[in-house]
């Protein structure tokens, strides 16, 4: 333990990639209320992660205890912030061009990536089709980083290469490792090892790229720790927002080995103002701490059955704050001039055989929601029973009706032959249904989904193919924009989902009107899913409130249910 010479005065002393505080006892609550301060037992004193956030933070609460080189250690460390914090505030005109790119960044993107230059860790919050993974490849390309990984959801992962590719400047040569879908955890690990020799053996840069669901899992997720990243990129950051998910977890520990940290997301609070936790722990511990508990204690109000239940929220003002330090915004309809889009509604009524299975099945459901004789997520599965049956199959009847079938064979019918079409659905047996009319109508079929990956298959092809897309597998990264008519066969309940799978195909790219056809079954679910939807309201909550009554669902429950399919 060091001695404290002058008992007024706090010493500061930068310990591996911690900074700590010896001080007098008097100073306690000061340095236990500053973010992400823990006590060190074995050191005698307090200690943080050393990032610019917490420098500047140390600056501002104790500077005045400090000696003058502490202060301006500080100071120092925190500089990335006041510069990124100025790229926020400065004209269009006097944002710099970035320095080395394939394609001119727009004002926008550009600001984005000088606020990122800044800083050792950011959150780019950008909506759909604003382009932040090419800001994200130009932080990768001009920061010299050697070591890339990006970690995203599967059905972006063979997404990312292109993105290299297209936004990369000529002569920027990398060594790409997609570890895609198709291999063991223990196949992907060998293959990090392999793209890391390879890169260093040709002095080129390495950018590996993983999903979620595969980066933490041994051995692979050991392996991606063993080694120090110049630059980890979770792309879609909302996936890691359950601050208890191994994912969530498993990042917390990463974002130690990563030299620069970003988060790319349109959404991050998908479900509510918690939900930045897990994505700021990975970032930078030292904004909102690394308990939880605290977190919830601080910005939450709760309430209810033994006041465990989140019922509001407090110190929004001291969140956005913090959570804007490092935060760059950036929403679509503020900065693009993209073309125009409209919804069309086309309706089918059930078939007698149909809707007797159907009335029977929502009578039953009703009734048991009324009598709170049924659970949150059985009530779920029942919905989406109900949905099963509009598309004209159940588990027991695989062919009870064709009445969407046929809706979804006329409106193709309807439009060009030569125009490519992408048609959306939660159900494979949609899917099923949605290939048979395409050949039925001399159509090439293509899909993208938790079974098939032929969406490169279909963006290469000059014909005026189907692309059936499992609405959760079409929803991020993913570029739809050859096709200008888009169909909704059936919809999830996910408002998220929904939007993300619009932007796929109104977006830069696109430059044509965009028509959104929705197959609806009269007087059915449908109806209550699309409206609630289209006025962007819980479709669960919605269709609840139909029946008079109402469940409470956990957040994400209606996102997290596996589709019987």
């Amino acid at each position: 333990m060091e001695a404290i010479k002058n008992t007024d005065r706090i010493v500061l002393r930068r310990h591996e990639a911690t900074i700590r505080a010896f001080s007098p006892f008097r100073f306690k609550d000061v340095l236990k209320g500053i973010s992400g301060a823990r006590w060190n037992r074995d050191a005698r004193c307090w200690e943080w992660p050393f990032t610019g956030t917490v420098a500047r933070e140390l600056a501002e609460r104790i500077g005045t205890f400090l000696d003058m080189k502490d202060l301006e250690m500080l100071i120092a460390h925190a500089k990335g912030l006041i510069a990124a914090e100025q790229v926020k505030r400065a004209a269009d005109g006097d944002v710099p061009p970035v320095p080395s790119e394939k394609t001119r960044s727009w004002t926008h993107q550009a600001r984005a990536y000088w606020f990122a230059h800044n800083l050792r860790a950011a959150m780019l919050s950008m909506d759909m089709g604003t382009g932040k993974s090419k800001v994200a490849v130009n932080v990768a390309v001009n920061g010299r980083c050697s070591t890339v990984l990006v970690i995203c959801p599967l059905s972006v992962v063979d997404v990312w290469p292109s993105e290299f590719e297209k936004h990369a400047p000529a002569g920027y040569a990398a060594e790409v490792c997609a570890l895609n879908d198709g291999r063991t955890v223990a196949e992907k690990a060998k293959m990090l090892y392999r793209a890391l020799a390879v890169g260093k053996s040709r002095n080129r840069p390495v950018i590996v790229i993983v999903n979620y669901e595969s980066a933490w899992r041994p051995p692979l997720g050991e392996a991606i720790l063993a080694n120090r990243w110049d630059l980890v990129i979770l792309d879609e950051s909302h996936r890691i927002k359950a601050p208890g998910g191994k994912a969530s977890m498993y990042c917390a520990r990463l974002g130690l080995k990563a030299d620069r940290r970003l988060c790319l997301t349109g959404t991050p609070m998908p479900h509510s103002p918690l939900d930045i936790y897990g994505q700021y722990r990975f970032l930078d511990p030292g904004i909102f701490g690394t308990s939880f508990a605290r977190f919830k204690a601080r910005y939450a109000v709760f309430g209810g059955f033994h006041n465990k239940q989140v019922k509001g929220y407090q110190n929004q003002a001291e969140m956005n704050k913090r959570f804007y330090s490092i935060a760059f915004r950036v929403e679509k309809a503020d900065v693009l001039d993209l073309p125009e889009f409209n919804h069309n509604v086309r309706y089918c009524e059930l078939s007698a055989a149909t809707w007797k299975v159907y009335a029977e099945m929502e009578h039953a459901f009703y009734t048991e929601v009324k009598d709170r004789q049924i659970s949150a997520s059985n009530a779920l599965v029942k919905l989406l029973r109900l949905q099963q049956v509009t598309s004209g199959h159940i588990e027991e009847i695989p062919n009870l009706g064709f009445e969407k079938t046929r809706l979804l064979q006329d409106v193709l019918e309807d439009l060009p032959m030569e125009e490519p079409c992408v048609v959306f659905c939660r159900f494979d047996r949609d899917l099923d249904r949605v290939r048979d009319v395409a050949h039925g109508l001399g159509r090439e079929y293509y899909e993208l989904s938790g079974r098939a990956r032929g969406l490169g298959a279909w963006q290469a092809s000059k014909k005026g193919d189907v692309l059936g897309v499992q609405i959760r597998s079409g929803g991020v990264g993913v570029d739809l924009t050859r096709a200008r008519y888009a169909i909704y066969y059936s919809l999830g309940f996910s408002l998220g989902d929904y939007e993300q799978s619009l932007a796929r195909v109104h977006r830069p790219g696109q430059t044509r009107p965009v028509f959104y056809y929705h197959l609806v079954a009269k007087n059915t679910v449908d109806q209550k899913v699309y409206l609630a939807l289209r006025e962007r309201k819980d479709a669960v909550q919605a269709v609840l409130e139909g029946c008079g009554a109402a469940l409470t669902f956990e957040a994400g429950d209606a996102n997290n249910n596996n589709d019987p399919d």
